[in-house]
């Protein structure tokens, strides 16, 4: 007798496939990032090193044009009003004068119209005069070092027959390059 092989069947449970509901997307509106004003201490300085004892710029008549309202806006410098538009002012006005001394202007946090209008709206700004940077003038200073102390390396890894040559150049063309300043000054060698 032949033997029968058994054949076993067996049966592979399907797994229910679960998805992964996501919740639907809300459609979100993306706006334009505008720099956001930063309420602070500020300090503007004249262009170019200029420091005389005073120096005043115009706070007056000075028209900017708004891009959302699509006309010019006239400005002024108050003492008594919350911003430097005309047409939002309430009651009288009294203008002040804005005065650099010694070609400096420390504006404190307090007075937000008058930062808005120098760092905002005033025509000068950049021309005449510019806002200092901190940041800028720190990152500045690190270039000169980092410049400083490559060329320190270059001259320490040089050899002695070079140190010289160059030596002799700076001699005879009376140069000597002064590291505080960074900027070479003529002095008389001879």
């Amino acid at each position: 007798m032949a033997k029968k092989k058994a054949v076993a069947h067996t049966a592979i449970a399907e797994e229910p496939q679960v998805e992964a509901q996501t919740p639907p997307k809300k459609s979100v509106k993306v706006e334009p990032s505008t720099p956001k004003w930063e309420i602070k201490d500020r300090r503007y300085m004249l262009k170019n090193g200029q420091s005389p004892l005073t120096f005043t710029i115009k706070s007056r008549e000075i028209y900017w044009f708004d891009e959302d309202k699509n006309y010019e806006r006239e400005l002024k410098y108050t003492k008594n009003q919350k911003t430097v538009f005309v047409d939002e002012f309430k009651g009288d006005a009294r203008l002040d004068h804005i005065t650099f001394e010694d070609g400096v202007l420390y504006v404190p946090k307090q007075k937000q119209p008058l930062q808005k209008l120098l760092s905002l709206y005033h025509p000068d700004l950049n021309k005449l005069y510019v806002e200092h940077n901190a940041v800028q003038d720190a990152v500045d200073e690190m270039d000169s070092i980092e410049a400083e102390i490559e060329a320190l390396m270059l001259a320490k890894d040089m050899d002695m027959d070079q140190a010289e040559a160059v030596m002799r150049v700076e001699r005879k063309f009376g140069y000597i390059y002064d590291f505080e300043g960074a900027t070479p000054r003529s002095i008389n060698l001879r």
